[in-house]
């Protein structure tokens, strides 16, 4: 039906055909997925091990990875507050980790997905674009990103969740 196709445009991974984008009033022209993370667009796609997450990275780094800029001064990265991030983020979405420094090849698939999604948080993203969040994941893990879903709307920012 083309839905996967939006989401890919509205992330600039395909250029559009015709009609426009705009946010808060803007007109965007997104010609990559930089210039759509550069304007507060986030995208959690469907296959999270090979494209929502890094395997080899630990629970922190795949959830500051999006969002280093704002641990960073001067191209140095404070530990200390990517650490306190990635407890923050741990503790809201309820990830079941022996810790920040765990892989997250070795956690669950649901705690994957929220590993995933909590990425996108850490940036603080204005447009949460989701694809299938809630695919492979237990009821648990669904009820947790649903409810997170839900407190992004109530802070503001624009979800667009496509769901089988």
């Amino acid at each position: 039906s083309g839905a996967k196709d939006l989401l890919k445009t509205l992330f600039g991974v395909v250029r559009a055909d015709s009609g426009s984008i705009h946010l808060e009033g803007r007109l965007l022209r997104l010609r990559s997925p930089g210039e759509a993370i550069a304007q507060g667009i986030a995208l959690v796609p469907e296959e999270r091990r090979s494209q929502g997450i890094s395997p080899l990275l630990s629970v922190l780094e795949n959830l500051t990875l999006a969002g280093l800029g704002r641990f960073s001064r001067w191209g140095l990265l404070s530990q200390r507050k990517e650490q306190a991030e990635s407890l923050r983020l741990i503790d809201e979405l309820a990830i079941k980790t022996p810790g920040p420094q765990a892989a997250v090849s070795q956690l669950s698939g649901g705690n994957q997905q929220k590993v995933a999604l909590g990425k996108w948080l850490s940036r603080r993203s204005a447009v949460y674009l989701l694809d299938e969040p809630c695919v492979g994941v237990d009821v648990g893990a669904k009820v947790e990103i649903y409810r997170v879903i839900g407190r992004l709307v109530e802070e503001g920012a624009a979800v667009l969740v496509l769901s089988s």
